[in-house]
């Protein structure tokens, strides 16, 4: 069985991505392996807009994706390392895997688009598609 090094898990407030960070831990924890926590605000929708009503509902987004990651690592004693980020989620979950030189990413199944919840989420399909590492899919 391979043992990991670095892992990665995704997060968006969703039951299934706490399911996936609750078995990143796992895994870390047995491999002794660098754990690396990662949301993306999906900020797709406000491009090119500068309005003040914008702007104020990323910051408000930034907040919560904050206090959701303090949140989860509270709630292990594994040492993790967590950064939020913004973009285009498949995108950037693929490119700071990279960056990171993780060999493994942990995600869950769907996230919290309710058109994902229905099949297995278009940013889950993208990230296993396009990661250069081992990818776990968590129901």
């Amino acid at each position: 069985m391979k043992e990991y090094q670095k892992i990665l898990v995704t997060v968006d407030g969703s039951p299934q991505s706490q399911k996936a960070f609750e078995e990143a831990c796992h895994i870390a924890e047995r491999n002794h392996a660098e754990l690396h926590l990662l949301t993306v605000l999906d900020l797709t929708g406000f491009r090119g807009t500068a309005s003040e009503s914008s702007v104020k509902l990323t910051e408000e987004l930034q907040k919560i994706a904050e206090r959701n990651v303090a949140e989860l690592k509270a709630s292990t004693d594994y040492p993790v390392e967590a950064k939020v980020a913004a973009g285009n989620p498949k995108h950037e979950i693929v490119k700071i895997a990279e960056d990171l030189g993780v060999d493994m990413i942990v995600i869950g199944e769907t996230g919290l688009n309710r058109l994902e919840r229905r099949v297995l989420g278009s940013t889950t399909v993208y990230v296993v598609n396009h990661a250069k590492c081992n990818v776990m899919v968590v129901k």
